[in-house]
């Protein structure tokens, strides 16, 4: 009898624990460069240390008509990323091909994604990607992140980016050249945080030299990730992908 009277005690304490230890875990164990450093390899390089998946990703670009730009890598103390950018010319886009491990909290694991990018003459950026990680930074105006969590095959997640570009009446950016498009991507990951920063989410710790969480940020960053926000968030994404990959079925790319 005393066992299934302390039943909810422990249902309570398994449900608010997530909430509780979610923030002091981000608040501790994150840490971002300020200067975040992107390091050039050739393709045999990136190629031995990242996945097939990451081969087959890359050769599906180059079929949408993408351009091999550059390859990066990035590796601190809990994560490791490498990148291979894209660009196209003739629209003024640009893409990727990623492959992050990481060993902090939620997004620990091995996460493959791909992206297309259009920035505006106004400031306005379209980004589009099949991530299947729930955004948990501050949303910002300018830069609209439109996630297809499940959608693999890179035409169809081109063909959302196209459907969302195409309402835009505003004039696209011309690309920089070619060989500085791999500053491209250490200059986003600045201004990225210094826009965190604006929204009360980071804070500059100069003794370190590096991004780290405020309060407010570690609470707001893990909440949306804990059951059940997390479950709907993602639920949330899942119905929005599918009415976007419906909705730009019929575009020839």
């Amino acid at each position: 009898m005393d066992f299934f009277l302390g039943l909810p005690f422990f249902i309570i304490v398994a449900v608010l624990l997530p909430w509780i230890a979610g923030p002091i875990a981000v608040y501790f164990t994150n840490e971002m460069p300020a200067l975040p450093e992107f390091f050039p390899l050739v393709d045999d390089e990136i190629e031995s240390c990242t996945s097939p998946a990451f081969i087959e990703r890359s050769r599906a670009m180059e079929s949408l008509g993408f351009e091999q730009a550059a390859n990066l890598q990035w590796i601190t103390g809990k994560s490791r990323c490498f990148t291979r950018l894209f660009y196209r010319p003739s629209t003024n886009e640009c893409s990727q091909v990623s492959e992050i491990t990481s060993s902090v909290g939620v997004a620990s694991g091995v996460h493959h994604y791909m992206e297309f990018i259009t920035e505006f003459e106004d400031g306005l950026e379209i980004d589009t990607n099949n991530s299947d990680l729930s955004g948990v930074l501050a949303p910002v105006l300018q830069k609209q992140i439109h996630s297809l969590p499940g959608v693999e095959d890179a035409a169809t997640v081109y063909k959302v980016h196209r459907y969302l570009t195409g309402d835009i009446r505003g004039q696209v950016k011309p690309l920089p050249a070619r060989d500085r498009i791999a500053k491209m991507i250490g200059m986003e990951s600045a201004r990225t945080l210094r826009r965190q920063v604006e929204a009360g989410y980071f804070y500059l710790d100069h003794s370190r030299g590096t991004y780290r969480p405020t309060a407010l940020g570690a609470v707001l960053m893990s909440w949306k990730l804990v059951w059940p926000a997390g479950m709907i968030r993602k639920g949330l994404m899942r119905r929005k992908a599918s009415r976007l990959v419906r909705a730009s079925a019929h575009l020839a790319i």
